[in-house]
């Protein structure tokens, strides 16, 4: 098998950050931000090969993945030894598939699907004693690959 993709990535990352105090001796840091990504993958094609020569083409198709997400996180220093780390994160992912094999014996696969997700996330940082930080955190969220699930 051989698989071709030809794909132009476009996308930007931007945040902010604020530096504050909480009863005037607890630090805090809270961050904003927005991420975009889109991949244009023109040709996205696999072929049957047999001692590396073509044989025929199996798959081929154009394809557009594109995502965009909120995010916001908050960080703590209770102490010297102890923080916390709470996070909140929207995610919407797009793929738009055009099947460029319409006579595909194995049927067209071309449409569109859209999915969100919401991931907020809690952590606890323990540490650091001479060479040992201690971290424990826990998240909500998952999605997979190629838009087949997305949860």
């Amino acid at each position: 098998m051989l698989q071709h993709d030809d794909r132009v990535v476009y996308g930007f990352n931007g945040s902010k950050t604020w530096f504050a105090t909480l009863a005037g001796s607890i630090p805090t840091t809270t961050l904003v931000g927005i991420q975009a990504r889109a991949d244009d993958i023109r040709d996205v094609r696999i072929d049957a090969t047999r001692q590396r020569r073509y044989l025929y083409t199996k798959q081929d198709a154009g394809v557009v993945e594109s995502n965009g997400a909120l995010y916001l996180e908050n960080s703590t220093s209770w102490t010297g030894t102890v923080r916390t780390v709470i996070g909140l994160r929207e995610d919407v992912f797009d793929f738009d598939v055009k099947d460029k094999m319409p006579d595909d014996p194995l049927g067209s696969n071309t449409g569109n699907v859209r999915a969100d997700t919401f991931s907020p996330k809690l952590g606890i940082v323990l540490g650091p004693w001479r060479t040992t930080t201690l971290a424990l955190a826990g998240r909500r969220g998952r999605f997979q690959c190629g838009g087949r699930q997305v949860e």
